[in-house]
């Protein structure tokens, strides 16, 4: 099943290993890698300070419907490699990366019906059965909501 499915990869990024030495900007080892056959994101691109991320974020965005893949936003990072060193890390989070995410995809549909599913505790759970709509990727069918009322 998977063999069938489109899948494919891009690399985005390298750690050196056996004394290798690394570039000392991430775009440099993007663009190592493409130079040894790895596929890049082509919109990949450095740019400088809040407003040239700004530019990108709304230039993205407005690339993303036409991207052969799906996207739900962007991830700025620190170019130089001894800077992202010295930012370190929070937890599993590095202060040298953060997303930028766009805004969630919303379509309309029509509620076909609600169902009522009855939970091993007992709770009930409503189920919207609904018209089939495409949206973030998927094909949306169901939807279900819990709300906890004291």
């Amino acid at each position: 099943m998977t063999a069938a499915r489109p899948l494919d990869c891009s690399s985005t990024a390298s750690e050196s290993s056996r004394g290798g030495e690394l570039p000392a900007h991430h775009s440099a080892i993007l663009q190592a890698l493409r130079h040894w056959g790895f596929k890049i994101c082509p919109q990949s691109r450095v740019v400088e300070g809040a407003d040239g991320c700004l530019d990108y974020y709304r230039e993205m965005g407005a690339l993303r419907s036409k991207l052969p893949y799906q996207i739900d936003g962007v991830v700025y990072k620190v170019d130089d490699l001894d800077l992202q060193r010295q930012l370190g890390f929070i937890s599993r989070a590095p202060r040298w990366a953060i997303a930028h995410k766009f805004p969630a995809e919303e379509a309309l549909t029509t509620v076909r019906g609600i169902e009522f599913q009855v939970g091993r505790t007992g709770a009930l759970t409503p189920v919207a059965r609904l018209e089939p709509v495409f949206v973030g990727g998927v094909t949306v069918s169901n939807a279900t909501c819990t709300t906890w009322m004291s």
